[in-house]
Parts: C-alpha cells; structure tokens; sequence
C-alpha cells in the first residue's frame, strides 16, 4: 500500500486486494483520518468481494437510473434542474439499464464523446430545447416541413459540465453509503478555451453613456452608472435604499448583497446630480432608490425587477456597433478598466466586493492589445516595428524604431 499527496495536500490511495487494483482520492487531509478511510474502505471492498464468492446477491438491483432518481427526491432548486437536464439528454439514454458498480471509463468516455458530436439543443438564436421540441411537434402534427435554424456546436466545457454532473450523482451515493465506492476513475477534463467576453474600452465610455442619457430615462441613467462605476449587480443597483447613502452622498453601502459582503463604495461626481434629481421625484416614505410604483394591495413601495436596463443598454451598445453587451458586463468593464488603469488586484476584489480572489480576476478581461503594451514596456520596444533590409542587404531583419 502506498499512500501519495496531491498538491492540494489530499491523501491518495493505492492498494491491491485479492490481485486488484483501487487508487483514488481519500478526501482527506490528516494521516490518521486517511488511514481510517483506508481501513473503511477495504473493509467494504472484502465484503464485496466476499459476496460475489458465495453468490450472495443485493436484494434490489441497483441500476444509474435508479440511483439518479434517488438523488432526485432528496435535491431540488436551479441545480437539480441543470444535473437532471443533462442526465436526460446525455447520460441516461446511454447507461439507463446499466447497474452501477458495472459503470466503466468506457462508457463514461462515450457519453463525453457522444455529447460533443451531438447538436447543441440551444440554436443560433438562443432557443432552448423545449421551444425546439414544441416547434418540431407542432410542425409534424400539421404535416408541415421541420425548419430548424442551425444549431451551435457543444463546447468542451458543456462535456466537462455535463460529467461533473454525473459525477455528482455517483458521489452523492459513495457518501450515503448507497453504493460501497466510485466505480471508474474520473476522466481528465478537457481543455476549454477562456471565454472573451464584452466589456466597454476606454474610448467607449463617454459615448456610450451619451446613448443611455439620449433616453431621457432618470432612472435608467442612474441605475446603469451605478452598475458601471460601483460594478453593482443588476439586482443591487435596481433595489438600493436612500439609507445606505452617506448623508453627501459620497459613499454607498448595499444592504442585502450576494456575497454578504457590504463595505462602502464611493459615489463618483458623475452619479451625485443625478442621485439629487431623483430624490427630488421620489416620494419620502418611499425607501427604494428606484421605486417601480405603489402596491395597493401590500400597501407599500416596490423596487424595480431584473432586466430594468437590459433594453437601453442593448439598444446603446447596438448604435456603437458593440456586441454582447449585457447589465453584468458593466461590472466586468469596472473590473477590466480599474486593472487597465493600474489597480492591484485586491483593489478590484474590495470594489467588486467578491469574496474569492479567483473570482474576482475572472471578470478582467486581458486582449492582445495589453499583452502587447506590456512587452513592449517590459523589454522596450518601440509602439512600431518595421522591416529594414539592414546596412548588410540581410532580407527580413527587424529594427526598432520610435513613431
């Protein structure tokens, strides 16, 4: 028996019982938690052996899609309804009736495979699958010929999805003791390309904020500033409150965050006429910075919902010919134009108020063109290289020069 350390200091396993082979991850860190996980987990593994020796059989037949529906009963919310989408679309149809201790690598390679020759069932214009279905009905039922728009292709990073979510379901039953152990090795996941996501360049600020204001909509100009300059969610800058404002103004301090975290911004000059204005339109007693009207049944203010400033911004974007852009992306142009402009990467973090470091550099977007500036002021090179044949007649040698 041998016993590894990854680095992030789990304690692996590689052992041989009755001339076969099992390594894994033990989950843990400690040598003496390790070694009673060790010990845990061949004595299971003899009995199962032991059992397939005497010809004992389980009294019910375990099955994937047994054990999926399982984990169905005791999961709800947004993440059991992703885990069961792909469990419908691609894991089940391939290992339905299989029992699972007989689930190999094999066929955990082939779902992977299979998934990512497969359309994609979200089309080039952003219908999901049940709009896709419904339309293909209704165009049988009338005899009609099935038009479909082209389909995208699957990504690498929806195959790594889509195991993860397989692998959820087995683990979940190696920790209710459902099943003894993983019955494969996880497969490597495959590479993915970093998605390049829109954000706003310096240069199109100004006149992107010129198209919101040709609106003439004060909320929506307040709203989409706070979320461009205090990189405030959607749902953040659309339920503000005049009591986490200083009394000038200057700083701003979100109540019910998605992180929990609420320290307080500063209130750039830009965003404090307006926020003057409109407290001037605002009722008294009404707490919200952007009320959506008076409930007469609940007798009391509401705020306004998600995708308030969804249709300015895309109409803004589209009269400057930008692409891709959403509310969310204010707060990634926050982020990438504070780490253009120098800010260290805590400095993002406290603006953004995320609580993981990783996260937060996530929504830096880096292009050719800052990879570019860099080396040129890393190594000195000048903005514009040009061809010289040289004072030799050498084709094709390189020379500096300044512009």
């Amino acid at each position: 028996m041998s016993k590894k350390i990854d680095r992030d200091g789990f304690i692996h396993y590689d052992i041989v019982i009755n001339k076969q082979r099992f390594c894994g991850n033990t989950g843990q860190k400690d040598k003496k938690k390790a070694a009673v996980w060790i010990a845990d987990f061949k004595a299971k593994v003899r009995r199962e052996m032991a059992n397939e020796v005497i010809g004992i059989k389980p009294e019910v037949c375990l099955t994937c899609e047994t054990l999926f529906r399982d984990w169905l009963n005791h999961h709800n919310g947004k993440h059991a309804v992703n885990v069961s989408g792909d469990w419908n679309n691609y894991i089940l149809p391939k290992i339905r009736n299989i029992p699972v201790m007989k689930t190999t690598s094999g066929m955990v390679e082939e779902i992977r495979t299979t998934f990512l020759k497969s359309p994609s069932l979200v089309n080039t214009k952003g219908k999901v699958a049940d709009q896709i279905r419904s339309k293909i009905e209704k165009a049988r039922n009338s005899g009609e010929k099935v038009v479909l728009n082209p389909t995208r292709r699957h990504s690498n990073a929806g195959a790594n999805k889509v195991l993860r979510h397989l692998y959820f379901v087995f683990g979940w039953g190696v920790k209710t003791e459902r099943i003894p152990r993983m019955p494969f090795r996880k497969l490597k996941e495959l590479t993915e390309q970093e998605p390049v996501r829109t954000f706003l360049r310096p240069e199109q600020v100004k006149p992107f904020l010129a198209e919101i204001d040709s609106l003439n909509n004060l909320p929506v100009m307040v709203a989409v500033r706070a979320m461009l300059y205090m990189g405030l969610r959607e749902c953040e800058a659309l339920t503000m409150q005049w009591t986490g404002f200083d009394q000038d103004r200057r700083t701003f301090t979100a109540i019910d965050t998605k992180t929990g975290e609420n320290s307080p911004l500063p209130v750039p000059e830009d965003l404090r006429p307006l926020l003057a204005r409109l407290r001037e339109k605002v009722p008294e007693d009404c707490c919200w910075v952007l009320p959506a009207g008076f409930n007469e049944k609940k007798r009391k203010w509401e705020h306004r919902y998600k995708q308030f400033t969804a249709k300015a911004i895309a109409r803004a974007a589209k009269n400057l010919g930008i692409t891709g852009l959403t509310p969310h992306r204010m707060r990634g142009t926050m982020a990438t134009l504070m780490a253009r402009s120098g800010a260290n990467a805590f400095v993002i973090k406290k603006a953004g108020r995320w609580k993981r470091m990783d996260t937060a550099l996530r929504y830096v977007q880096v292009v050719e063109d800052d990879v570019a500036e860099a080396q040129r002021k890393a190594f000195g090179f000048s903005k514009e290289v040009v061809v010289d044949e040289g004072a030799e007649g050498r084709p094709g040698a390189l020379e500096a020069k300044e512009t």
